[in-house]
């Protein structure tokens, strides 16, 4: 008969076994997530250079280190890949943003953060081959429904958080009340979108620069009554 003392050291085993298999798998999930996080980082920056049908599988096969059986293990096909390496590539945007209104305190910083922010972007892209929604928007328009889907609405995302900044800034009496948030957000992404476009394909920084500056200039005619008083004061 077995005494309780072995039955207790059975259960104990038992449990530590349990634990030992719940840690192994935690840990091949973790590495499986770890995997298919460098698929789509690496997979991010050939899309963005060479576009989805410049893009061959062997190319991310190339760059990733895997076999075509570990590629497809995590995705079921070029496309979802391409998919999930755009929304990678929009978070880094976004992150880029996100890092440069940390630093501000009124709406009008906020908003030439954004200019400063992506005319910073042609020495220095988030990623390689430049804007990515701007990329994407290009090849996908005619050609890939749902990467140009995505395209879209990173791109309102953006002009959301514009027409948030101006709401603000005409709230607390920063611009002026008659300031439409929409036309803001509108004449801000698309020139600067506009800019990027020009600069790569001239190989040309000036013509960046010219429209931070204008950009500049048109915020700062935003201004409500009040703060410009109050700066002439000071």
């Amino acid at each position: 008969m077995r005494r309780r003392s072995d039955c207790a050291k059975v259960k104990t085993r038992g449990s530590e076994g349990i634990r030992l298999i719940g840690l192994k798998l935690k840990t091949m999930l973790t590495k499986g997530g770890r995997t298919k996080e460098h698929i789509i980082a690496s997979a991010a920056a050939i899309f963005n250079v060479k576009g989805f049908a410049g893009t061959s599988i062997g190319d991310i096969l190339e760059a990733t280190g895997l076999e075509k059986g570990g590629l497809y293990r995590h995705f079921a096909s070029k496309d979802e890949l391409a998919v999930a390496a755009f929304d990678y590539a929009v978070r880094m945007l976004e992150a880029r943003r996100i890092s440069a209104q940390a630093r501000t305190t009124t709406a009008l910083e906020r908003l030439r953060g954004y200019v400063d922010t992506v005319a910073a972007s042609i020495a220095k892209p988030p990623l390689p081959g430049g804007c990515p929604i701007l990329n994407t928007a290009i090849e996908a328009d005619d050609t890939h429904a749902e990467l140009r889907r995505h395209a879209a609405r990173a791109m309102r995302h953006w002009q959301a958080r514009v027409m948030e900044a101006v709401k603000d800034g005409v709230a607390r009496d920063e611009l002026r009340p008659d300031v439409d948030a929409a036309a803001t957000a509108s004449i801000l992404t698309s020139t600067l979108e506009g800019a990027i476009m020009v600069t790569a394909l001239l190989r040309e920084p000036a013509h960046m620069k010219r429209v931070a500056s204008h950009l500049h200039a048109y915020l700062e005619s935003l201004r409500s009554q009040r703060v410009r008083k109050y700066r002439a004061a000071k």
